[in-house]
């Protein structure tokens, strides 16, 4: 499914995301140390990780609709689309609405934003393989900026913020040795 947008410093480009269950895949870039199955390997579970799915599939009008308020603010604030900064202000922007509505947000939500910042950024020319790394970067400083609003479920399905999990300690582990 083709997703189109106007961006004030290129102009009118797109990218293409895999459909599925009449959804879409938005986790291309999703790093792959947090992957379900890596997670299940890291806690002993073979026949787990066997199991465990590997796609994000999002409706296709969430994502015209985080698209479209990401696209609307890289424009309005007229920020470089080839420039790192403009990836971790957009995730912000839609980050900071998402808990002045809700009061939370939830990893899920968080990764989504990620994806489709990250859809946009390569589709105007940043270099894919930068992704990998500001993906986690961008989880850290969500994280740290907004600490226990941003939500997992843990344990036996029960919410627990985010920074408490083992997904958390492997993004913070990993991007120390990624630096």
């Amino acid at each position: 499914m083709i997703f189109s947008f106007l961006v004030w410093d290129r102009g009118l480009t797109s990218f293409d995301l895999q459909t599925m269950n009449g959804g879409v895949i938005t986790s291309q870039f999703f790093p792959n140390v947090l992957s379900a199955k890596n997670l299940a390997m890291q806690q002993g579970s073979p026949l787990a990780s066997s199991l465990a799915g590997e796609y994000a599939i999002s409706d296709p009008n969430e994502i015209r609709n985080d698209l479209s308020y990401m696209i609307g603010f890289i424009n309005q604030s007229r920020l470089p689309t080839d420039q790192s900064d403009t990836y971790f202000k957009a995730i912000e922007n839609s980050v900071k609405n998402h808990i002045d509505n809700y009061g939370r947000l939830f990893f899920s939500d968080l990764c989504s934003y990620i994806d489709i910042a990250s859809h946009i950024v390569v589709s105007c020319g940043f270099p894919p393989k930068n992704i990998q790394y500001m993906y986690l970067k961008a989880i850290y400083i969500m994280v740290d900026t907004y600490g226990e609003k941003v939500k997992d479920a843990g344990f036996m399905g029960m919410i627990v913020p985010f920074s408490t999990t083992p997904k958390y300690r492997i993004v913070t582990e990993t991007l120390k040795q990624m630096e």
